[in-house]
C-alpha cells in the first residue's frame, strides 16, 4: 500500500456499487459499443461535435451539387449519417464527462475541522521529528489510529500545503514530510547545478 498515495487511497476507500444480474456477453458487447469508444478517445467531445456538424452541413450542401443517382444519394446519405452519429457521440461524452466529475466536497462541520486540525497538529510533530521521510503504513504505525483517520489527516494536510508527498526512488514508496521540515543533522546540503558550478570554477586568488 505504500506504493499508493494519499489521492488513490482515498479513491480506493470510497464504497463502489456493483451492478449485479449482467451477464459476461454484455460487458464483451460494451466494449465494442461505439459509445464506450468515444468514452475511451482522446479526441473531446467538441472536436467530436463540430466535426459532425461540419460533416452533416457538407452533406447538405453537396445534396445540391451532386448529380441524382446511386453514388450521390449514397455519398450524400453517408456524410449525413456519419455526422449526425459524431454529434450524438460527442454529446454522449460529454455527458460522460460530466458524470465522472468529481461530487464537491462536503462541508466539514465545526467538530470534524476541531478534530482534522487536532491530528495534523499531531502528525506534523512525527513528520518534523527525526526518522522521516515516513510512509503511511509507518504513521499508522506510529499515531496508532485507523487508515482512515491518518488519510483524512494527511488529505487535510495535503490540501492546505503542510505536507510534502514525495516518491522514494529506492523503495518505490511514497513519503511524507513536514512542509517546513528541517533537514537531517549533518547531512550534507543539496545545490543546485549552477551553485555547484559556482563552487568548482577558480576564483580570482586561485589564479
Amino acid at each position: 500500500m505504500a506504493r499508493q498515495r494519499v489521492g488513490d487511497l482515498a479513491a480506493g476507500s470510497a464504497l463502489v456499487p456493483v451492478q449485479g444480474g449482467g451477464a459476461p456477453a454484455a460487458v464483451a458487447r460494451d466494449d465494442l459499443d461505439l459509445r464506450a469508444w468515444a468514452s475511451r478517445t482522446p479526441v473531446s467531445w467538441r472536436a467530436l461535435v463540430g466535426g459532425g456538424f461540419g460533416l452533416v452541413l457538407a452533406g447538405l450542401v453537396a445534396s445540391f451539387f451532386l448529380l441524382a443517382g446511386f453514388f450521390g444519394t449514397a455519398v450524400v446519405s453517408t456524410m449525413l449519417t456519419t455526422g449526425s452519429g459524431l454529434v450524438f457521440l460527442g454529446l454522449h461524452k460529454r455527458r460522460a464527462v460530466a458524470a465522472a466529475a468529481p461530487a464537491p466536497m462536503r462541508a466539514l462541520s465545526a467538530s470534524e475541522q476541531l478534530v482534522l486540525r487536532e491530528r495534523s497538529r499531531r502528525l506534523r510533530t512525527i513528520l518534523s521529528g527525526p526518522g522521516g521521510p515516513f510512509t503511511f503504513e509507518r504513521l499508522v504505525e506510529l499515531t496508532r489510529w485507523t487508515r482512515d483517520a491518518v488519510l483524512s489527516a494527511l488529505l487535510y494536510m495535503q490540501e492546505r500545503g503542510e505536507v510534502v508527498e514525495d516518491l522514494d526512488l529506492d523503495s518505490g514508496e511514497w513519503v511524507y514530510l513536514a512542509q517546513d521540515a528541517e533537514a537531517v543533522p549533518g547531512a550534507p546540503p543539496s545545490l543546485m547545478l549552477e551553485e555547484r558550478r559556482a563552487l568548482s570554477e577558480p576564483t580570482e586568488t586561485e589564479g
